[in-house]
């Protein structure tokens, strides 16, 4: 902390306090750790705190998971994020997404925040870290629609394989590149969970016809021959129902295996025919 002093016209020196932004950040730190919200409300509203350090101590704020903290901090922002045109609410509410706290994200949504801003990227923020009860939370609220805003979740959701998060917002899907990816990686990735989404959601038709467009037959088989005989059976039968049946001699695996079950199980009828026979002469 340096002192400086600037002698007056008339009157005694004036003496003026410089804070260098170490010191700034180490007050907002101490007052964080002893939760005195006060300060850091302070702290947040002061004139040499920017944009981008009072969004990162914001974040800190929510992470404490202290909620009167956080209504406090809020209560002195309001007048002015007005003033900036910035809702700190949804700041908040992102940072709360992001970082996976619920109670956090249910107290702001519950207090005006509004999950559907920014084209709902509260959601997408949650999708991607993997925050399964932060998803399906929001997808409970009004305005947190929209196809567009389900199927990019969802796309990042499952680049980083979240896959319960995928789960959640896989019957929601509409776009078709998306839905034919998922189903297909998730099979070859043996995420059962998934395909059964996927499945019963009824996208079984759209990756169908994806499959037949982009020649990628051969992966489907390839993965279907690696799945659970009850998934093969079903998968195969949805595909004989479809208009792509021209699709089943191009799956020998998937066919071949059902193929082998079928002679299991004939040969062990064989196999028990003769000792219920002998059973019943005695």
């Amino acid at each position: 902390m340096a002192e400086r002093c600037w002698p007056g016209d008339t009157g005694p020196a004036i003496l003026v306090v410089m804070t260098s932004p170490a010191d700034s950040q180490q007050r907002f730190q101490h007052a964080i750790a002893q939760h005195d919200m006060g300060a850091v409300a302070a702290w947040m509203v002061a004139t040499e705190t920017s944009y981008i350090e009072r969004r990162s101590a914001l974040a800190q704020v929510v992470n404490t998971g202290d909620l009167a903290m956080l209504a406090a901090v809020l209560k002195r922002l309001h007048r002015l994020g007005v003033a900036e045109d910035i809702d700190y609410r949804y700041e908040a509410l992102e940072a709360a997404c992001r970082d996976g706290s619920l109670a956090a994200a249910r107290w702001l949504v519950e207090h005006g925040a509004n999950p559907a801003q920014g084209e709902a990227r509260a959601l997408r923020l949650a999708a991607i870290e993997g925050h399964t009860a932060i998803v399906g939370y929001l997808l409970t609220r009004p305005g947190v629609e929209g196809h567009a805003v389900h199927d990019e979740a969802l796309r990042q959701a499952w680049a980083a394989r979240h896959l319960d998060v995928v789960a959640l917002l896989a019957p929601l899907a509409r776009d078709h590149h998306v839905i034919y990816q998922i189903t297909l990686e998730s099979m070859e990735m043996d995420a059962a969970g998934v395909v059964e989404q996927m499945l019963t959601a009824g996208h079984w038709h759209i990756t169908l016809h994806k499959i037949f467009d982009l020649r990628t037959s051969d992966r489907l088989d390839a993965a279907l021959a690696r799945q659970p005989l009850a998934l093969t059976e079903r998968v195969l039968a949805l595909t004989a129902e479809d208009d792509c049946e021209m699709l089943l001699p191009l799956l020998p695996l998937a066919q071949g295996r059902l193929l082998a079950k079928e002679r299991q199980a004939q040969v062990g009828q064989a196999a028990t025919t003769p000792t219920v026979r002998r059973r019943h002469r005695a």
